[in-house]
């Protein structure tokens, strides 16, 4: 329960798995087929893949995009080898992204306050699991009679990067 192998495994298969299957896109790619399948001639074609382009889904993207961050964030203390993979995620979710803005969606008529408090939202979140892991930290390094200085290096790391948290938090 300590190693934190599940969040590794979630990073990685979002990696990999979730970023091919966004390309891919089988459910607009099935829903094409089968208007393709009941047009009535040749011409109906260029309608068609004119009709099939859709938004960009950025609540469900920045959704999952927070909940990653936040993950790889949290353990990056305690199970450092989500960092890299976390890396290697949102390297490929650049790519996948910028392809699929590019060539994929239609032009998205969206609020620019919502940008601004996706990323409101991702510092709270992140100063949310410093708190927990400052706590989780002293916890587990807690002795009877030990004071604020006989700290292990990995909470004060914690505490240093919950403050480093909090002025940025405070600075938005």
């Amino acid at each position: 329960p300590d190693s934190g192998a599940f969040f590794v495994n979630y990073v990685i298969t979002s990696a990999m798995i979730g970023s091919g299957l966004e390309l891919i896109r089988f459910p607009e790619l099935f829903w094409y087929l089968i208007q393709i399948c009941f047009s009535r001639s040749k011409a109906d074609t260029p309608a068609i893949r004119k009709a099939i382009r859709y938004e960009f889904r950025f609540g469900e993207q920045y959704a999952r995009m927070m909940l990653i961050f936040a993950m790889v964030v949290m353990f990056s203390i305690s199970c450092p080898l989500i960092t890299p993979f976390g890396l290697v995620y949102f390297v490929l979710k650049h790519l996948v992204d910028k392809h699929n803005l590019a060539l994929v969606y239609a032009r998205s008529k969206i609020n620019k306050n919502v940008h601004r408090s996706a990323i409101n939202f991702v510092i709270f979140c992140v100063t949310l699991l410093q708190v927990f892991m400052v706590v989780f930290s002293y916890i587990r390094s807690i002795k009877p009679d030990q004071s604020i200085s006989d700290l292990t290096m990995r909470t004060k790391v914690s505490l240093l990067l919950f403050i480093l948290t909090l002025m940025v938090f405070a600075a938005q």
